[in-house]
């Protein structure tokens, strides 16, 4: 499961996600408040989250123990995005 998880980090089916926000959406990053107004559409890039060291150690690295017990790297909201996070 953990090569699988794995695999899919690094080579997501997935390039681009959009979603459109179903209401005003106020988020905080780096100390600056952002609000995301109903119905803009946010878009992500699992390629490209899953390959940045902040989020991702070594993330060039296959390693699927990153997804074991000891590190756990997934247990942060949405780091994994695997098939688009649901």
């Amino acid at each position: 499961q953990n090569c699988v998880k794995e695999s899919l980090r690094m080579f997501p089916p997935l390039i681009m996600l959009m979603r459109m926000a179903m209401e005003d959406v106020t988020t905080t990053l780096n100390g600056k408040t952002y609000t995301i107004p109903k119905g803009d559409i946010v878009i992500t890039s699992p390629a490209v989250s899953s390959r940045l060291e902040s989020v991702f150690k070594n993330p060039n690295n296959f390693e699927p123990d990153r997804f074991g017990p000891e590190r756990n790297e997934q247990k942060t909201p949405f780091a994994y995005l695997g098939f688009g996070g649901g």
